[in-house]
């Protein structure tokens, strides 16, 4: 039961948030799971010009930035997809556990034969789902590369002009104050998912390493003194 305890932890964990931008301690903009997949933001935006302008910038609202609009993370569509494909096969799994094929309608005879394989296929599922997840921390979520695209953004003239090394070194310095401005990180919960997937996807190969045993006795380790 450790991957159906771990897959459906993932479930509810994309309910909290997965990226934050705090201020003071404050939250000001974050987005969870759902809302990278939307391209949307949780937001409770500062007064000031300069909020005022990132928040058309995001809507896509500002035409000198298109670059920097807010956008759907299309690895989280299909790592949402797969999680919802997967948990009820895992439920399924732990449920029936074998399949008799006298007992099923006629239509259904060949369900024994593929459901052999469950094991298998359920272990590509959590490999891709922690592959999926893993590689979409390493890149960043939406919020976080909009708000550095709108930074780049601002400097993007100077950037353009610049020909020396010297010159290059100082707008990109520049660029990463601006970017500091808006300081989005990836919260605990991100690592929580992708541990939850790992140990999910170790367990299913311990418990298919310890059925290709048949009847031999379990493993074990045993301490003399």
């Amino acid at each position: 039961w450790v991957p159906v305890s771990c897959v459906a932890v993932c479930f509810v964990l994309l309910f909290f948030t997965w990226v934050d931008v705090s201020l003071g301690g404050y939250s000001v903009m974050s987005q969870s799971a759902w809302n990278t997949m939307g391209g949307t933001v949780n937001a409770v935006w500062p007064s000031g010009e300069d909020w005022k302008a990132l928040e058309k910038t995001l809507d896509g609202k500002e035409d000198t930035r298109k670059e920097a609009i807010l956008r759907s993370d299309g690895f989280m569509v299909l790592y949402v997809l797969l999680l919802f494909v997967t948990l009820p096969l895992l439920i399924l799994d732990r449920a029936v556990t074998t399949l008799d094929a006298a007992t099923l309608p006629q239509y259904l005879k060949w369900l024994p034969g593929v459901w052999k394989y469950r094991v298998m296929a359920l272990l590509g599922l959590l490999v891709v789902l922690l592959f999926v997840l893993t590689f979409q921390a390493m890149q960043g979520f939406g919020l976080e590369k909009s708000l550095y695209k709108n930074a780049q953004a601002s400097f993007k003239t100077d950037l353009e002009k610049a020909t020396s090394e010297s010159e290059k070194k100082a707008t990109w310095i520049n660029i990463g104050q601006e970017a500091g401005k808006y300081p989005a990180h990836e919260t605990v919960w991100v690592r929580v998912a992708i541990f939850l997937h790992l140990l999910a996807v170790l367990t299913l190969l311990l418990r298919e390493w310890l059925s290709l045993r048949g009847d031999k006795p379990l493993p074990r380790i045993g301490f003399s003194w």
